[in-house]
């Protein structure tokens, strides 16, 4: 069974430093969390919206023998995800998904914007913040030079059940996506506008990064790292900032009883290599 890993792989800071990313980028700590991230009333804004605007259950996509599998783990979403491509192969029904999704990119942006007014969106500070850590910058991922989402809106409700159950891997599953094909890690950046007083916590199992292209079937590695290594823990507070590498198994723990929503902006960060720019996409 798994036990909880040394507190060396969880990294707490105030300000986003160089140093905590590059120990994310080299894998020797596996969470970082920047404390006040996210303003009070910036986060009180997002909240409004998230409770005026329409949800959608955020279907996960997973991996089952090379065949690409959604699941529902009990998270709505409001914005445009790009994994509602994964899998589809007939031309027609994919050129109207990614149309879909970029419609919806318009839309939810637009009404984010309108929503803050003068505010800056946490996403894009997370942006700005990020070129500073990353010499080469950071930027919004494209297709065909159309600018992908970032900055979805995640929840969880109390009592629902949410991935701690099936913990699960991210990382983009269609190699025709050639924006993303030469993505070497896959970051999750989650910009916390609620959470719960207990329950809730995000946990990332240890051990190797998972290679689509040398670690073989997905489910049996999940299965085994769950099974032989420590996981790291972090409970997330109102306007942290949370980062950790979706190549880990991770999680998120069971919370009931409380009358708080568990919502958070995302958005996720790629990294290519040290002269190349980061991609931030959803």
């Amino acid at each position: 069974m798994s036990i909880h890993s040394p507190a060396s792989s969880l990294r707490k800071n105030t300000i986003l430093q160089a140093e905590d990313f590059d120990a994310l980028l080299a894998d020797q700590t596996h969470i970082v969390v920047v404390n006040n991230f996210v303003k009070e009333e910036v986060r009180k804004v997002l909240l409004d919206f998230a409770g005026k605007t329409p949800r959608i259950p955020y279907i996960n996509d997973i991996s089952d023998r090379g065949v690409t599998k959604y699941q529902d783990y009990g998270v709505w979403r409001i914005g445009p995800a790009l994994n509602t491509l994964f899998g589809v192969t007939d031309t027609a029904e994919r050129k109207q998904r990614l149309e879909t999704y970029f419609q919806e990119t318009e839309r939810t942006r637009s009404a984010i914007t309108q929503a803050l007014g003068p505010l800056e969106s946490p996403v894009r500070t997370l942006q700005e913040v990020l070129a500073r850590v990353h010499l080469a910058g950071a930027r919004l991922a494209d297709i065909d030079e159309r600018p992908c989402m970032s900055g979805i809106l995640r929840g969880t409700e109390p009592g629902s059940t949410p991935m701690v159950e099936q913990p699960h891997i991210d990382l983009i599953r269609d190699e025709s996506l050639e924006t993303f094909r030469h993505i070497r890690q896959q970051f999750s950046a989650l910009m916390i506008l609620s959470a719960p007083l207990s329950g809730g916590d995000l946990r990332v199992w240890q051990g190797p990064l998972y290679d689509p292209s040398h670690s073989g079937d997905e489910k049996v590695f999940i299965k085994k790292t769950l099974e032989e290594e420590t996981y790291v823990q972090a409970h997330p507070e109102a306007g942290d900032l949370i980062l950790f590498n979706t190549r880990h198994p991770h999680a998120t723990t069971l919370f009931e009883g409380s009358s708080t929503d568990r919502i958070s902006m995302q958005t996720f960060v790629g990294y290519r290599g040290a002269g190349e720019s980061l991609l931030l996409w959803n």
